[in-house]
């Protein structure tokens, strides 16, 4: 009997699983491209706000049908460059000017270190500007071990108004991008928390 229900149960998952990934807001296993309904986009941003400086950040989703989302922005405006659609995503199209989405930073490797930021994308009351709801997470060790760091949270909005046809990114003074330096987000200190 116990064969037969393991045997039925390996088929059920075998059925339910292209189901999953047909959907934003299902979990993958770790190394798996979420899929959506997506498509190449790309939306320039003026960004203003805390924990950075002003500037212009072009948003992009690079190949159509996955949920990743890419972001080629100045480090100094504070933006994490990768992110991915929310579940919720679904409901406006997968459209990136209509939010539903979340830049996270990459995590630096070290344990016990959970620095970074994360910003959650919304439609704001404007037409065609949107509101990132971000948090960073500053941490320095504590001195108690290799392992142990103190960490504070800032909370850090920031407003994205679409940027003039023709404008990109001023990344002379630093591409916010994978430079391997700092997990991901090149420029994220604890001190990025008190700029704005």
């Amino acid at each position: 009997m116990g064969c037969m229900l393991a045997s039925a149960m390996k088929r059920l998952l075998l059925l339910l699983l292209p189901l999953c990934f047909a959907q934003a807001d299902c979990e993958t296993p770790t190394g798996l491209t979420q899929s959506c309904a997506s498509k190449v986009q790309s939306a320039t941003y003026n960004v203003d706000g805390a924990c950075g400086a002003a500037g212009i950040a072009q948003i992009s989703v690079p190949v159509a049908g996955e949920c990743n989302i890419g972001v080629l922005a100045n480090q100094a405006i504070g933006l994490p460059t990768n992110g991915t659609f929310e579940g919720t995503a679904e409901d406006t199209g997968f459209d990136l000017t209509r939010g539903n989405w979340k830049l996270e930073s990459t995590p630096t490797g070290t344990p016990g270190d959970n620095s970074g930021i994360t910003c959650f994308a919304t439609v704001s009351g404007t037409a065609g500007d949107l509101t990132l709801s971000c948090t960073l997470e500053a941490c320095t060790p504590s001195g108690d071990g290799d392992d142990t760091f103190q960490c504070s949270s800032v909370s850090c909005p920031k407003h994205l108004t679409p940027a003039a046809a023709g404008a990109m990114p001023d990344l002379d003074a630093g591409l916010s991008g994978d430079t391997g330096a700092t997990g991901g987000d090149a420029g994220l200190t604890q001190d990025a928390g008190a700029a704005g």
